[in-house]
C-alpha cells in the first residue's frame, strides 16, 4: 500500500480524485443533534468552483461520499 493510513486501498494518483479529496476535506460539515448531518452546501459550491469542478456532476458525489462517511462514523460508535 502507497498511503501509511489506510489498510483497504492506495491513495489515487490521477488529479481529478485528488482535487475530489481536497474538497472533501476542506468543506465544513453541518451538524445537528446527533452528530454530523453532511456537508455545508454553500461552502461546497465555493469550493467545487474554486477548484474548476463541475457543481452539476460532483455535488452528489460528494453527498453520498460523505454520507458514506457518516455510515461509517455511526457503526464504529455503537
Amino acid at each position: 500500500m502507497d498511503d501509511a493510513h489506510s489498510s483497504i486501498v492506495a491513495k489515487p494518483t490521477d488529479i481529478e480524485s485528488q482535487y475530489i479529496i481536497g474538497v472533501f476535506h476542506n468543506t465544513p460539515f453541518t451538524f445537528g443533534q446527533n452528530g454530523i448531518n453532511g456537508l455545508h452546501y454553500e461552502a461546497l459550491a465555493d469550493n467545487l468552483r474554486w477548484n474548476r469542478l463541475s457543481r452539476k456532476k460532483y455535488t452528489s458525489l460528494l453527498i453520498s461520499c460523505v454520507n458514506s462517511f457518516i455510515k461509517g462514523i455511526n457503526s464504529k460508535s455503537k
